[in-house]
């Protein structure tokens, strides 16, 4: 990796992430023009290493994240070989990946890096990894291995060949009455699997659902290709996705953003508890947050309609959920 970056791009790293100071700097490149005029070509690293400011560890996690930036983005964090971006939000984004280590294709959860220096976001972030590790389950994504390299906190999950539910609702309204029901089934098995071993999501919601293609032969004629079927054909597989807000009720860690008060969850989807911001919620606001949305599958819309986050929690909390027969009628 010698080489690949420059002395003076290596120099400016380590003095802005304070690892050497500009005296030491200064006196490593003096050492550099003596040794160049004994014959002996070394690189500003190298001397740094020599006369111990840095360890080639060190030196190592600065290249890389040096050539990352040359190149214009990150191309591998640990052993995995990042492929291409399949999705961006607050939190950081989520690539398709290569396993150098197992050879299999992973998706990496990346957390933002404006968010590395900010313990809470790192705490939910961990806490997702520690969450989703503690659970094996057809119905909840897997998760392999959470790490940091080059300032990167990521997570490695089980890559789903599918889509998120809130994009085939977006595109199709609502779902017929049989794959919502189907949908919703598998949710509530891996949210009873979750619930068995302690742990509550808190947000439930079409996004954090992924729907996965059925495997080839359960719905997919032979030959047809990897896009020829609707994800919602029969066979298709239900995930939950993001533990992020998860907690785990049978222990003392807190949990993120719930000190009293402070609603954790989604407004249009959020239990009435999670909506008065108390503390002491169990598996029940996972199952009212499910039936929030299986509302929004069977009709096309959310149960409460508002223009502020606060007014759709408040009727939450104080109105009769409207009958969905007067939204779509019967079959």
């Amino acid at each position: 990796m010698a080489g690949n970056v420059s002395d003076e791009a290596f120099a400016r790293a380590v003095h802005q992430m304070g690892i050497a100071t500009l005296d030491q700097i200064e006196a490593a490149r003096a050492a550099q023009a003596d040794s160049a005029k004994k014959g002996l070509l070394l690189s500003l690293p190298d001397v740094l290493i020599q006369q111990g400011i840095i360890t080639p560890t060190t030196r190592e996690n600065i290249e890389k994240k040096l050539q990352a930036q040359q190149s214009g983005g990150i191309k591998q964090l640990g052993q995995y070989k990042l492929l291409k971006k399949l999705g961006e939000g607050g939190m950081g984004a989520v690539y398709l990946a290569d396993d150098t280590h197992v050879g299999r294709q992973v998706a990496v959860k990346v957390l933002a890096k404006k968010h590395a220096g900010d313990a809470e976001f790192v705490t939910r972030f961990r806490r997702e990894a520690k969450a989703a590790g503690s659970l094996n389950h057809v119905n909840i994504v897997s998760a392999y291995v959470c790490g940091e390299d080059q300032g990167y906190h990521y997570l490695a999950m089980e890559h789903c060949d599918g889509e998120p539910l809130d994009k085939i609702l977006k595109r199709n309204g609502f779902l017929a009455w049989d794959r919502a029901i189907e949908v919703t089934l598998q949710v509530a098995r891996g949210l009873k699997h979750a619930h068995e071993h302690a742990i509550v999501h808190r947000d439930i919601k079409p996004s954090n659902i992924m729907i996965c293609k059925p495997l080839r032969g359960a719905g997919i004629p032979a030959g047809a290709g990897a896009g020829a079927t609707d994800p919602l054909a029969e066979g298709f597989v239900a995930k939950i996705l993001d533990l992020g807000l998860s907690k785990n009720i049978s222990g003392d860690e807190q949990s993120f953003y719930t000190q009293t008060g402070v609603a954790v969850g989604t407004p249009h989807y959020i239990s009435p508890e999670q909506a008065k911001g108390e503390k002491t919620i169990d598996g029940r606001a996972d199952i009212y947050s499910l039936g929030a949305t299986f509302y929004h599958l069977v009709t096309g819309q959310t149960p409460f309609q508002a223009s502020t986050p606060m007014a759709i929690m408040y009727k939450q909390i104080n109105e009769q959920l409207p009958n969905p027969q007067d939204i779509v009628e019967d079959d």
